[in-house]
């Protein structure tokens, strides 16, 4: 007998102008892998022009509707039909860890920059542009080549050497400007810039705190910066910055004012070993940090997944509560990415100790909670056979989820649309009244995995949905189209 474990699930909401779905597609592999975040959960694509990659992705995606704009290895950017760009080949420094990123200009709807860092402290430069070296910035009109974007000016000197392959961008709290923040290299300098309409600040806030960036060991370590690559994330409140680095594993959690951009309470931070990725939990209650042995370079071996609980207490207290989530037999992590689902994604390093990514991504399901609690899970994604890398999407965190949200201008019906839900020998039957026009019915399990999906257009008001060998349990059954979103949840009895 059919009984509802909850009550009807309406949502119906009608976005604002900052829909904040600028990262609802992230394309990372080196053969063109990505993640599509439109669908929640997201859908594995494989559409997309890796570009040799294996560090240094960003991809944003239009604000409102979620569809891609372009995204960049660094050297190309690549546009939403997956070639590359007018203009856009080469376009910046490669192989930077994962620290590229893209940031919308204030009051425009088409000019976005791309910001490209030192590579290891300065060491590698583009000799086709050879007085453009430290940190460059490159300036994309999406309203060129029919919308698809071109590089108007590239290689555009923001920074001499030498600077980390640290930078991150976090929106300020006017929620129309950025801060665009780095650190440089040999110091515990960080730079902090401003991004208004008028553009980039021509000098940046500078602020000594913190521990130093330095590799000052002799020989091979300190002649290649090692300590320069690294990774510096804020939370998605944009009131906390952390960062990690590549050898020393140097590591160190900071208070961030996103009204005046400045850096306080440094609390150092120990990890054992080498760094590379750092990641805030959705609401910065938790620091996720993954580990390396420095001593193996290049190679991702002894590795670790760590979670530091930040509302433990002291820095002590802080330093305390570090956990090993996971630590692999073979291979490794690199970066990691909140999801717009906001769950964890967890670039790994490939099990054969190549320097390239695997075949699945990492996923921490349940970030806020505290230790095992977690549910990290090692094979979380699948990428359907193609490997991934050492990055996912650098950009900056937008704070929008995916799932039951609609596009800008849909509004809410005057009264609820009321689906009947019949169930049946093997199947249930799912009505709605004229009117509704859904395209879409999924149904899903409880924690939100999709495990069957209907097309239902064209819409005949009712539509069948086999139920026989499902296991007994609640269940969430999923209807949608271009102006609705609507669930109701049902038991499938033992």
């Amino acid at each position: 007998m059919y009984r509802p474990c909850l009550a009807l699930l309406l949502i119906l909401i009608a976005m604002g102008t900052h829909a904040q779905r600028e990262a609802h597609r992230w394309y990372f592999g080196g053969e063109g892998v990505g993640l599509d975040f439109t669908t929640c959960p997201p859908t594995v694509v494989q559409d997309g022009l890796g570009a040799g990659t294996f560090e240094g992705a960003a991809t944003i995606s239009d604000p409102v509707t979620g569809d891609l704009l372009f995204y960049t290895t660094g050297n190309v950017i690549i546009n939403a039909e997956h070639e590359v760009m007018v203009n856009g080949e080469p376009s910046g420094l490669t192989n930077t860890m994962s620290q590229n990123t893209i940031i919308p200009k204030p009051g425009s709807n088409t000019i976005y920059y791309v910001f490209t860092p030192d590579v290891q402290g300065g060491l590698v430069l583009n000799t086709l542009y050879p007085d453009a070296y430290g940190l460059n910035m490159a300036i994309v009109d999406m309203s060129l080549d029919f919308g698809r974007g071109a590089v108007v000016d590239k290689f555009i000197p923001v920074r001499p050497p030498p600077n980390c392959e640290l930078l991150t961008a976090v929106r300020h709290s006017n929620g129309v400007d950025f801060w665009l923040i780095g650190h440089v290299y040999g110091t515990n300098e960080f730079f902090v810039y401003a991004i208004t309409e008028d553009g980039l600040s021509e000098e940046p806030l500078l602020q000594a705190i913190g521990p130093v960036i330095d590799t000052p060991q002799p020989g091979t370590p300190d002649g290649s910066n090692f300590d320069a690559i690294g990774h510096l994330k804020a939370s998605p409140q944009g009131d906390r910055l952390a960062f990690t680095t590549f050898y020393n594993g140097t590591t160190a959690l900071f208070d961030f004012d996103p009204n005046t951009g400045i850096i306080s309470n440094p609390i150092p931070l120990l990890i054992g070993k080498g760094g590379y990725g750092v990641c805030f939990s959705p609401g910065g209650s938790k620091l996720y940090i993954t580990a390396r042995d420095s001593a193996q370079y290049g190679i991702f071996f002894d590795a670790d997944l760590l979670q530091f609980d930040l509302n433990a207490g002291d820095p002590g207290a802080i330093q305390a509560s570090r956990f090993p989530v996971f630590s692999p037999n073979v291979g490794g992590f690199a970066t990691m990415r909140l999801g717009p689902d906001q769950r964890i994604y967890v670039a790994r390093a490939s099990q054969d100790l190549s320097p390239l990514g695997d075949e699945y991504l990492g996923m921490i399901i349940r970030p806020e909670l505290a230790g095992a609690a977690c549910s990290y899970v090692h094979n979380g994604v699948f990428l359907n056979g193609q490997q991934g890398s050492w990055s996912l999407n650098s950009l900056y965190e937008t704070g929008g989820t995916c799932g039951n949200d609609l596009p800008t201008g849909i509004q809410t019906p005057p009264s609820p649309t009321k689906l009947t839900l019949i169930p049946g020998a093997g199947c249930l039957e799912v009505m709605w009244p004229d009117g509704a026009d859904p395209d879409r019915l999924d149904l899903l399990t409880s924690d939100g995995r999709i495990v069957a999906s209907l097309d239902v257009r064209p819409s005949t008001g009712r539509v069948s949905v086999p139920t026989a060998g499902w296991a007994a349990g609640c269940y969430v059954l999923q209807v949608s189209g271009p102006q609705l979103v609507q669930s109701e949840r049902f038991v499938i009895p033992e």
